[in-house]
């Protein structure tokens, strides 16, 4: 009778070496991926080095656009599909950030609203009317898109 199997990629996978020898049934379904609401990005740490910066903006900007929830919103009596309020950007990206391990617990609200500022510079957000490149976010309820 053969001993258990080694599946190859296991420290790649997020596996432990001691699940990895067990028979793929007996490990828990979805091993393979990593946990979290945005792909595990609070798990993980950006490593130290050149570009840590730029991997951490890629990283949180990632993020943002595939776990910030849309919705459709009413303004001026008027309606706006696929679109999410500031005030919902930053509760959503402030609970992102103090989960992170790169940022942690001692984050600010005003360093979030500072952060989605940038991302309004950078054309990573625009209000519902298009227009980008002001810094002109604050925790209300302003209409922004991707």
């Amino acid at each position: 009778m053969a001993g258990p199997t080694v599946v190859r990629g296991c420290a790649a996978a997020g596996v432990s070496e001691a699940e990895c020898r067990l028979p793929p049934p007996c490990r828990a379904p979805g091993a393979d991926r990593p946990s979290g609401p945005v792909g595990g990005m609070e798990n993980q740490g950006v490593p130290p080095g050149p570009y840590r910066a730029t991997r951490l903006w890629n990283e949180v900007t990632t993020s943002f656009r595939a776990g910030m929830p849309l919705r459709k919103h009413r303004q001026h009596f008027k309606k706006y599909g696929n679109c999410f309020t500031a005030g919902e950007a930053v509760d959503w990206l402030y609970d992102l950030l103090r989960n992170n391990n790169n940022f942690g617990p001692e984050v600010t609200r005003q360093q979030t609203i500072q952060l989605l500022r940038k991302f309004l510079m950078n054309h990573v957000i625009e209000d519902i009317k298009g227009k980008w490149g002001s810094e002109n976010l604050d925790d209300n309820s302003q209409l922004f898109r991707y």
